[in-house]
């Protein structure tokens, strides 16, 4: 379970800020939680293809939900991954639900990225929670 807390401060509708989950250590492998300008949020899937070009599958396409408050506001991101399930919380609310067993470990880092039409991106985060989930019960 990761969660943080943060603030977009300036940003377009394209600019986003989010995790990186499960990735490798060049950047080619990895999912990213985004959370754009523009109140929408996506779950990408990051690889090499066989000749080695990178390749982004949407595991949820770019979605507005009013769970998030806009550019200027904080918002609380909190991702729960267990296993090949990744749930995506937005303000308390459960925003969506992947299954995808590709990356099973990997590392975990924020991010903030500034789109090709942007003037600038800034956000802020005031804090970061990681926390290790206990076995999946085998009963259940």
């Amino acid at each position: 379970v990761m969660t943080t807390n943060f603030k977009l401060l300036q940003a377009d509708r394209d600019d986003s800020v989010g995790f990186y989950l499960r990735g490798d250590s060049n950047l080619d492998h990895d999912y990213r939680v985004d959370i754009y300008g523009n109140k929408t949020y996506s779950i990408r899937k990051e690889y090499l293809d066989t000749n080695k070009y990178p390749q982004v599958e949407f595991l949820a396409d770019p979605t507005p939900t009013s769970a998030l408050h806009p550019v200027g506001e904080q918002n609380t991101l909190t991702i729960w991954m267990q296993g090949a399930k990744m749930s995506v919380m937005v303000n308390g609310i459960n925003v969506k639900t992947v299954t995808d067993s590709s990356y099973t470990a990997g590392q975990i880092a924020l991010f903030v990225q500034n789109s090709m039409t942007s003037s600038g991106v800034q956000a802020s985060f005031s804090s970061v929670s990681i926390y290790k989930l206990p076995p999946p019960d085998p009963d259940q």
